[in-house]
């Protein structure tokens, strides 16, 4: 009898928890399973950023005073700004993007991850005019990663998600819908963000930088904006327009100075998310021609990582830091194996280029220049002079003027600043960011020069 029991007893918690499953299954809907299966990749991002308070006169009032000036800045102290952002993890060994307005300028950037651990990060580049940046942990395991999604199907009324930490809060879940495309956001009669995705989900302070997603569970936007004078309205930068920012934020040719000899071409395969890697053109007698690749290959792995599309390359020639890479792609139904040895590009001279593009004599800026021209900075480059008549004149540059940013690369060497020259060499013009001492203030701003060929 007492068996009986004992038996009734265990169908009778079997069946609860079978109806119990059951209920949880009706509730999983569509929203749930694509939160679940991406909010790991979320991550909460905490930056410090140095900021210098002083009382100097403007340059240009009566009682400014070089002298003086040298004798307050002793008597400046510098102040530590925090700020809070989101980021979304895009590679399993810890690739991050972000908005560039969260780590911009950071002296201190830290991930925390959805389990609560953290990691310090490194910024890989940045690029202001897509308010997008890169940046890279080390993590102790692979990661999960977001899958990169595409927005040139998205459709006005369908669902979105958006996953970050508003005011810290982290993994914080918000829906709505795309309210619409192809928007322009205007600020004080300025066009900020140009050609970008409005949705109702939630996207508060701290959600910057995080993604936002399809019912898939795939990337289709990156947040960057919340209008102050409206409820509910936000925007984000569509991921067809990230992933080409990514994929240039990542060029091992301006980040390493690495050749390959190899263009590549990334296309859909139909519906959805799903692309391949197909090689365009590899160069006569170069890294990937010798390595046996051919055009109209499609790579599937480098370095031992599966590639599906340009981001995923380029991120895998990174990590490897010039080495050799194995690579398989597929032709006719047969896969090609082989190693792919990159060749290292040498170093052009940014003085020079400097001083021929736009007339400018230039320096690594250390921590005693900073002082001397009153910012509190010890990385980018320092205008020492600029020539009578040149392009850098008339771009309105002057002596002190640090140069922190040429078009999407970050300037904090002469190295980089170099290659971001060399880049730009062809170009009609090249857009500069700036930080200048402005009487009391210490200022960031656009500059934009033309190149003298």
């Amino acid at each position: 009898m007492r068996n009986a029991l004992g038996v009734a007893l265990t169908v009778l918690v079997l069946c609860a928890a079978a109806a119990g499953d059951e209920r949880m299954d009706l509730r999983r809907d569509a929203v749930v399973t694509a939160v679940e299966k991406s909010s790991t990749a979320v991550v909460n991002i905490s930056t410090e950023k140095v900021v210098q308070r002083g009382f100097f006169f403007h340059e240009n009032s009566p009682f400014s005073d070089p002298m003086f000036d040298q004798f307050m800045r002793q008597f400046s102290r510098p102040e530590i700004a925090n700020s809070l952002g989101s980021g979304g993890i895009f590679t399993p060994d810890g690739f991050i993007f972000t908005n560039a307005h969260v780590v911009n300028r950071a002296s201190k950037i830290m991930v925390t991850l959805s389990d609560g651990s953290q990691y310090p990060a490194d910024l890989v580049n940045v690029d202001v005019a897509n308010d997008l940046a890169v940046i890279k942990i080390q993590a102790d395991r692979p990661l999960s990663a977001l899958v990169l999604g595409r927005s040139d199907d998205l459709m006005v009324g369908e669902k979105s998600i958006a996953v970050g930490n508003p005011f810290g809060l982290s993994n914080t879940v918000t829906q709505g819908v795309i309210s619409a495309l192809h928007r322009d956001v205007v600020v004080q009669d300025r066009v900020m963000f140009k050609d970008i995705l409005q949705t109702d989900a939630l996207i508060n302070p701290g959600n910057s930088g995080g993604p936002l997603l399809n019912l898939f569970g795939e990337v289709i936007a990156v947040t960057t904006a919340m209008r102050a004078d409206a409820a509910g309205i936000g925007f984000a930068i569509p991921v067809d327009r990230v992933k080409r920012s990514l994929a240039a934020l990542l060029d091992y040719k301006k980040l390493k100075r690495l050749q390959l000899g190899l263009e590549l071409k990334e296309k859909y395969t139909g519906q959805g998310a799903d692309a391949i890697l197909t090689v365009a053109k590899a160069e006569k007698g170069g890294p990937a021609a010798k390595a046996g690749l051919a055009g109209g290959d499609v790579i599937v792995e480098l370095g031992g990582r599966r590639i599906k599309t340009l981001v995923d390359f380029m991120a895998a020639v990174l990590v490897t830091e010039g080495k050799p890479m194995t690579v398989k792609a597929e032709r006719g139904g047969s896969t090609i194996e082989g190693v792919i040895a990159p060749t290292v590009i040498p170093k052009p001279d940014g003085a020079k280029l400097a001083r021929e593009m736009m007339g400018l004599s230039v320096q690594q800026m250390v921590r005693t220049l900073a002082r001397d021209v009153g910012v509190n900075i010890d990385k980018g480059i320092l205008i020492a002079d600029v020539a009578k008549g040149s392009t850098g004149e008339a771009g309105e540059l002057a002596r002190g003027d640090v140069i922190l940013q040429v078009n999407d690369t970050l300037t904090a060497d002469m190295e980089t600043f170099a290659t971001a020259l060399e880049a730009a060499a062809d170009a009609d013009k090249v857009y500069l960011v700036i930080l200048r001492r402005e009487g009391m203030a210490v200022t960031q701003y656009a500059a934009e020069v033309a190149v003298k060929h």
